[in-house]
């Protein structure tokens, strides 16, 4: 396929998926503050992954599932953003392909990477216990850790979820970037847990805090179950 501009492009999808700098909590995640977070998603082809300080992505018959974080992209001028940073079509290319979403539906997606890789291979294989597969990732997914707090709490692995919820909150409380793409998230996440009638203790109000002043500053929409929560404590 040729070449596609930003407007030919998002008149086939307007969902793109992103596993190197632009994931939330990275540098230039603010190219997506304006999108919308789907959540943690897999590649439908292998990959592989080399690092040289960001990430190169080649399909490899000998790799493995590639994580990504899928996002909305609201209109053309978002994606003529993307293009320049990936050096579209010079440097990566921007291809559609296929998502596996971790609800068991499918997607396709734009995904910048290349043929032609650099650096060292990243070599450490994660397990996604949901879907029970193995996979491939470029420095870990905050929308991830996010994600499996509910799950931990879930499944009563409170364990797991403290170790979450000491990770998270020092990530919100350190990160000066935007959290508006993922606002939804955080409320589904969040209003799930407290919905869920969990047990109070010192690490879970630290983290709820925290997204709460998140809510006051205006990065992510109201909860009403956590003004409810905050109002109590």
């Amino acid at each position: 396929m040729s070449a596609l501009s930003p407007k030919e492009a998002l008149e086939l999808t307007p969902f793109v998926a992103v596993y190197g700098t632009l994931k939330y909590g990275f540098p230039n995640h603010e190219l997506l503050k304006t999108s919308t977070a789907l959540g943690v998603e897999y590649m439908q082809i292998p990959f592989r992954v080399f690092d040289v300080g960001y990430p190169y992505a080649v399909p490899s018959e000998d790799g493995l599932p590639l994580q990504v974080e899928v996002y909305k992209i609201p209109n053309e001028g978002v994606l003529k953003e993307l293009d320049i940073l990936e050096g579209y079509p010079e440097h990566y290319q921007r291809s559609l392909l296929k998502v596996v979403l971790r609800s068991g539906d499918t997607l396709k997606g734009w995904l910048y990477y290349t043929q032609n890789p650099r650096g060292e291979g990243v070599k450490t294989v994660f397990h996604d216990g949901k879907l029970n597969i193995d996979y491939i990732t470029w420095r870990g997914s905050y929308i991830y850790l996010l994600e499996s707090l509910g799950e931990a709490f879930q499944s009563g692995d409170l364990e797991r979820a403290e170790n979450l919820l000491k990770v998270l909150t020092r990530f919100l409380k350190t990160y000066g970037g935007s959290h508006k793409a993922v606002s939804p998230i955080y409320g589904k996440v969040v209003s799930s847990l407290l919905s869920a009638g969990i047990e109070k203790n010192d690490l879970l109000v630290e983290f709820l805090r925290e997204v709460y002043r998140l809510v006051r500053e205006g990065e992510i929409s109201p909860i009403p179950q956590l003004e409810d929560f905050i109002s109590k404590i």
